[in-house]
């Protein structure tokens, strides 16, 4: 069985990271995304999850190919508002034009911020602590189509 999901957010929210970190690679400096890379893993003995990398929302293009069919959009955000403001405008445009099973919003890089600059009714993560991954991958699993 495989789940595909797409994830979206401006540059530098930690997008590609997150896939990276999943993989069991190391998290280097910041290089941006400037395409759509699709990303297949294996995430238990009967799971296969097809992650599709947008890229950050200065760069992004409309292509229909890879928003078709997605089963989970992830909205990833970090402790910048301009991330969540433009990430909320973007996935509120994806959501008129496509129908996605799961639409989850993804707070990255929570590890010491402020706590008026947390978002409610996110899914906490920090990808260089490796806090709050599993449990996002487990609400991620449970969208089984």
């Amino acid at each position: 069985m495989s789940i595909k999901v797409g994830i979206i957010g401006i540059a530098g929210v930690g997008k590609t990271q997150f896939i990276d970190k999943l993989e069991g690679k190391k998290c280097y400096s910041y290089l941006p995304t400037f395409d759509t890379v699709i990303r297949m893993f294996r995430y238990s003995e009967n799971k296969n999850i097809e992650f599709r990398d947008f890229s950050g929302i200065q760069y992004y293009k409309t292509d229909d190919e890879y928003f078709n069919n997605l089963d989970v959009l992830l909205l990833m955000v970090d402790n910048r508002h301009i991330s969540y403001i433009n990430g909320k405008k973007m996935a509120n445009e994806l959501l008129k034009k496509y129908s996605f099973r799961k639409v989850m919003i993804v707070q990255n890089k929570t590890d010491g911020i402020d706590k008026d600059k947390i978002i409610p009714k996110a899914h906490k993560i920090s990808v260089n602590n490796n806090t709050g991954i599993t449990e996002l991958m487990k609400k991620i699993i449970s969208c089984d189509p």
